[in-house]
């Protein structure tokens, strides 16, 4: 039977090669390499070897399963810094702007990674308010640290749940994976690697959240990072709520100021400055920025879409057309993904999400206006005098 080599890479090869009887020669003629690779590879010479050569060797010693996982595994152990930039930061996106007004919401996940109690993490919130760019940011930091492994999954093209254990397995470096092994599978590859799965807009596979739960369960070197519009549910989760960006004034902060006085509308004016350079917070524009940014809801989405049209109107003439809705349905950056491209396809991509009794109460609750009680959205499903959800008759009392 073919043992379970652990530890270094060139500790495992030398086992395995061993075990199958084999010379460095004759490994090395089967894999078609040098007699001189194979013996660098066994001394240690060359701890970061090519993944091709390790496919390669993988096939000449005829491993499988958790085998060829463990050999895959140790050949990807981070051994100094540099290695380790390499491995934890190279499926993580590359952000492009910096990130503005999350520094308490930042602190507060940092601090939660820092429990070891704590090891499944949603970002909860709705689409636009930034969940992403916020995650990737803790993300990398934590990459940059060196010591733990950072695989990043994006799911927003999947939409079969069946789909999301072949994604993790990918990002993970695993083949031939299904969602019923994959947790035995995985735990033998990560078991000595400290590991932060992110995985990214889980709201239209929620069925796949036991296989999230099951990791965890399996892999005690695991932890998880999800952004999505719904909570998974599964134990152990702890939701952070992702709201809009502060609209309020800084304490200290009066008009004009570098940067903008609130994080909503220093992200507003930031973005404006990238198609007008020149512009600047002052006292006369401060207040329409200001309606600007609420209008918006400070979404940090919402901000940068209308952001570029200060660079042919005026935050007054800006103003006058979000009252009226009438940017919502304008492109924006042909980089962001369709659904992220208008508000209108931000807004959809969520409706088309929910069941039809939820789209239901997602119209009803149009009806009422800003923050509401939850009796009035109780209210407003019933209908009057408790008819049913679907009851066109109109109550004659507004809700509380």
């Amino acid at each position: 039977m073919t043992p379970r080599a652990t530890g270094l890479f060139a500790e495992q090869l030398k086992a395995l090669r061993e075990a199958a009887g084999y010379t460095q020669e004759e490994l090395a003629t089967i894999a078609g390499l040098s007699v001189h690779a194979v013996s660098a590879l066994e001394r240690g010479e060359r701890r970061r070897p090519h993944v091709e050569t390790v496919r390669a060797l993988s096939a000449a010693l005829d491993l499988t399963g958790p085998t060829k996982d463990a050999l895959f595994g140790s050949a990807r152990t981070p051994l100094h810094k540099a290695a380790a930039d390499e491995l934890s930061g190279a499926t993580l996106p590359l952000a492009l702007t910096v990130l503005l007004g999350r520094d308490a919401d930042a602190q507060i996940l940092r601090d939660w990674l820092a429990d070891e109690a704590v090891r499944l993490i949603t970002l909860v919130g709705p689409g636009g308010v930034g969940k992403t760019r916020l995650v990737v940011e803790i993300a990398r930091g934590i990459a940059a640290e060196g010591r733990t492994r950072v695989v990043f999954v994006p799911l927003a093209s999947t939409r079969n749940p069946a789909f999301v254990a072949p994604a993790i397995a990918e990002a993970l470096g695993l083949s031939d994976v299904t969602a019923v092994d994959l947790p035995r599978r995985a735990r033998v590859a990560l078991d000595i690697h400290p590991t932060l799965l992110v995985l990214d807009n889980f709201e239209q596979v929620l069925e796949a959240a036991p296989l999230v739960a099951e990791l965890l369960a399996s892999i005690a070197s695991l932890r998880v990072l999800v952004t999505s519009r719904a909570p998974l549910r599964v134990r152990g989760e702890r939701e952070y709520a992702v709201g809009p960006l502060a609209l309020e004034l800084e304490a200290d902060a009066a008009l004009p100021a570098e940067p903008a006085p609130s994080p909503a509308m220093r992200l507003f004016v930031e973005r404006v400055r990238d198609v007008r350079p020149d512009f600047r917070l002052t006292p006369e524009n401060g207040p329409t920025i200001t309606e600007i940014c609420q209008r918006l809801d400070a979404l940090p989405l919402a901000l940068e879409l209308a952001a570029p049209w200060m660079k042919v109107l005026t935050a007054d003439d800006l103003l006058r057309r979000l009252r009226h809705d009438v940017l919502l349905s304008t492109a924006a950056p042909r980089d962001l993904p369709e659904r992220q491209q208008t508000m209108n396809a931000t807004v959809a991509w969520s409706y088309q999400l929910l069941d039809p009794d939820e789209r239901r109460a997602f119209r009803r609750f149009g009806a009422l206006p800003g923050l509401f009680p939850i009796d009035a959205a109780a209210a407003v499903l019933a209908g009057r005098g408790g008819s049913r959800p679907g009851s066109t008759k109109r109550s004659t009392r507004r809700p509380a």
